[in-house]
């Protein structure tokens, strides 16, 4: 289904899935970066609105960038005054900071394995020989919080669903680690059309469910990945996922909208649920500021602690039965 069908699919949602006034701006942009700037860029132009930064100075995202500065070893990177770098090295000094502090806890050495695949045009950033991203290196982080404080590596035949996937950075990660795995995109256009197009290239042998405008439940249970808008959800089986993932996204949702989510995943997921999320996010145009206090959680608390280089974020592991 090409992206123009998607929209018109989405446009007949239920107003509890439509986005916010926030998203409807976010997505004139990325609509209009696809359109000038094509598929084929977009991890230098739509990937920059999902959870990836610039940290440029006097940005509140620089604020990882000075904690890894702190926090990791810079010898080997030779270090001078980061004040007088450009902006590309300065990027390019936050990857590679970034990609050596997700080193120190890769017990699995997932990063010696994988590398920044090409489709996207990402930015040109090496470590070894081997194209590196700062996407990869948080999408490492992020697994290692979950396995490493649950029991999925335990599951067979793992069920994953994310809410808000971006371009499927996180599903890349799990899809390689794992052999026997059946992941959910939970998503709205346009990311719903980039990660559709990206996974399916990234992963060819895999059965893909493609998105359409009337769920096939027969279909997908012979899938692999399946490409859902959020209205669609409701119809799968009740406590059919393992894992349910959502990053850097309930913050940007009306708090009706929260809680919504909040209810579907307890509906369909037994097992356990992780967030990664602002403490605290003004949203443009709604007048509202979302905090760490409106997400209420129908389940046990694992874990909850700030998600470290991102130090305006918080991360959270819960159980749900």
């Amino acid at each position: 289904m090409d992206l123009n069908k998607m929209l018109e699919c989405y446009k007949k949602a239920p107003l509890i899935y439509q986005p916010s006034k926030y998203w409807d701006h976010l997505n004139e942009k990325n609509l209009k970066q696809l359109s000038d700037s094509g598929f084929d860029n977009f991890k230098r132009t739509v990937n920059l609105n999902y959870f990836n930064f610039n940290v440029e100075a006097n940005s509140k995202d620089a604020d990882q960038f000075y904690w890894l500065l702190e926090n990791t070893n810079q010898t080997y990177l030779n270090i001078k005054d980061v004040n007088k770098l450009t902006n590309f090295e300065r990027y390019n000094l936050f990857v590679l900071l970034l990609w050596e502090y997700a080193r120190k806890y890769d017990t699995e050495r997932l990063l010696d394995k994988l590398k920044e695949p090409e489709e996207g045009n990402p930015y040109r950033i090496y470590f070894n020989g081997k194209l590196i991203s700062q996407d990869l290196a948080n999408s490492v982080l992020e697994y290692y919080t979950v396995v490493k404080n649950s029991d999925v590596l335990m599951r067979q035949d793992l069920k994953i669903a994310e809410l808000g996937a971006g371009y499927g950075r996180s599903a890349y990660v799990y899809l390689k680690r794992f052999l026997n795995i059946k992941y959910f995109i939970i998503d709205i256009p346009p990311a719903l059309y980039i990660s559709q197009n990206y996974l399916s290239k990234m992963f060819p042998d895999k059965r893909i469910y493609s998105f359409k405008e009337n769920i096939d439940i027969e279909e997908i249970h012979n899938s692999d990945i399946i490409f859902l808008m959020p209205h669609q959800i409701y119809q799968l089986p009740d406590k059919i996922f393992d894992l349910f993932l959502t990053i850097s996204t309930l913050h940007e949702m009306r708090l009706d909208q929260i809680g919504n989510y909040l209810r579907l995943m307890k509906k369909l997921t037994s097992g356990y649920f992780y967030s990664k999320q602002w403490y605290n996010c003004p949203m443009p145009f709604e007048g509202i500021t979302i905090t760490q206090d409106d997400y209420v959680v129908p389940g046990y608390c694992i874990l909850n602690r700030t998600a470290y280089p991102q130090v305006g974020f918080f991360e959270s592991l819960w159980f749900i039965e």
